[in-house]
């Protein structure tokens, strides 16, 4: 192990990720063409709004009431049928905008 992988590895194990897995990860996909960089953001919104409709009552409700489901958002461009975020709305009930699993510390 280098000095690189090592400082990498110790600054992992302290904030708590794997920082050496994050830039090979950068070092590889700054090459990547338009096509796979829209596809990897579609993934990865996908995955979001699977997991808010899962874990967060607040879009779950919401989604709900649009008639909606995680499987339907296709393209980027659906997360346009979302209402915009108002603070009012936050402010009215900040606990439905927290996951069930989310940790408090």
């Amino acid at each position: 192990m280098n000095r690189t992988d090592l400082t990498f590895f110790l600054m992992g194990k302290k904030y708590g990720f794997d920082l050496k897995k994050m830039v090979d990860f950068t070092m590889q996909s700054q090459y990547w063409s338009a096509d796979e960089i829209h596809k990897y953001q579609l993934e990865k919104l996908q995955k979001m709004i699977h997991h808010a409709y899962a874990k967060v009552p607040y879009y779950t409700k919401l989604m709900r009431e649009m008639g909606m489901e995680p499987g339907d958002f296709k393209a980027i461009d659906d997360l346009a049928a979302f209402p915009i975020l108002r603070k009012e709305t936050i402010q009215a009930n900040p606990e439905s905008f927290l996951a069930s699993d989310w940790k408090r510390y």
